[in-house]
């Protein structure tokens, strides 16, 4: 090996042993709280979107209770077709909540009838047939 080929891992031992790497780690821990914290907020004021950005910090129960905030708001029209389609992902494999295919393939063509192309593929996947398109 050449000498260039160790650079990289001095530089990072040298990065670990001053503390950078400890202090980097704990900003972004902060940064994640406060953005956890404005969507927890956002999602309380009924905003669909928000509730579900507060549940992609989770792939189990608890983010599942947040992406059903986001995808059924109290206002219909706040509802957020990310959070129904995550969602229905979660209920399609057992992630967190009891698998429900029925339940899965609903919240799925509800994301996918909004227009959520990404939901439309994954509702052809679980149900076993050709992608289908948003109406």
């Amino acid at each position: 090996m050449r000498t260039r080929d160790f650079v990289p891992i001095g530089l990072f031992l040298t990065l670990a042993g001053c503390g950078w790497l400890e202090k980097k780690s704990a900003e972004h821990r902060r940064n994640e709280e406060a953005t956890q914290f404005a969507n927890e907020s956002e999602c309380a004021a009924g905003w669909g979107w928000a509730c579900g950005q507060a549940g992609w910090a989770f792939d189990s129960g608890e983010g599942a209770r947040w992406l059903t905030r986001g995808c059924e708001p109290p206002d219909p029209r706040r509802a957020d077709a990310q959070s129904c389609s995550r969602l229905g992902v979660l209920f399609a494999e057992g992630r967190g909540v009891a698998q429900d295919l029925g339940r899965a393939q609903a919240l799925l063509k509800k994301a996918c009838d909004s227009g959520y192309e990404n939901a439309c593929r994954h509702l052809a996947k679980y149900r076993g047939g050709p992608p289908a398109t948003g109406s």
